[in-house]
């Protein structure tokens, strides 16, 4: 009994010009004249827009390949192609879940040669020293009034509004009896609406 495999293709990207056989290559240079192209000023963004598995990944990679390789340099002096444009490569999909605008400056950072360290320090330690200072008198004065003066007024009306005699209507002339007491004003207005209804019944 023979081992026999059954033959599959791996869904991957191109990475080499000479197995590229739909010319992706050459939408890799065009991509390479947009990226390194000296009239264009820099920040811009090129987007490399297709449905699934119309080789966006092929012509990146296609490029990225022959940037590696390409030790060449301007004027024959100078630092070399590859060290003159750096490369970052960001995984959106490996970020799943998180913040991802955070995950894209924390690889950037990482790349361009922080830690995490210093990116720790200096994104979300900002604050270096509290140094105390006296408040003014103004708002000092207006802080007391706002948390201790007007309150205590306030109660102090509440208190004897609530402590306001009031007479009930005459039975003769609206149907309740009449006579002097002490109760909260709310509980008072109420049994007024209640003695106003009753009469608007009869």
């Amino acid at each position: 009994m023979t081992d026999k495999l059954m033959p599959s293709v791996l869904d991957r990207e191109i990475r080499s010009a000479t197995d590229d056989a739909f010319g992706h290559r050459h939408f890799a240079e065009a991509l390479r004249s947009l990226v390194e192209d000296k009239t264009h000023t820099p920040p811009y963004t090129v987007g490399l827009l297709g449905t699934w598995g119309r080789g966006k990944s092929t012509t990146k990679e296609l490029y990225l390949s022959d940037l590696k390789k390409d030790v060449s340099q301007k004027g024959g002096s100078g630092p070399t192609r590859r060290e003159r444009i750096r490369l970052i490569v960001f995984n959106a999909w490996r970020h799943g879940g998180e913040d991802i605008k955070r995950a894209l400056l924390r690889t950037i950072f990482i790349a361009l040669g922080g830690t995490d360290d210093d990116l720790h320090r200096k994104f979300y330690c900002q604050i270096e020293r509290i140094t105390p200072e006296r408040k003014p008198l103004k708002d000092l004065a207006i802080e007391v009034a706002d948390k201790w003066v007007v309150p205590i007024v306030a109660l102090i009306i509440v208190h004897f509004t609530n402590r306001m005699i009031i007479q009930k209507p005459n039975q003769n002339s609206l149907g309740c009896t009449t006579r002097h007491f002490q109760t909260p004003l709310y509980y008072q207005l109420k049994q007024l609406l209640i003695c106003s209804r009753h009469i608007k019944d009869k």
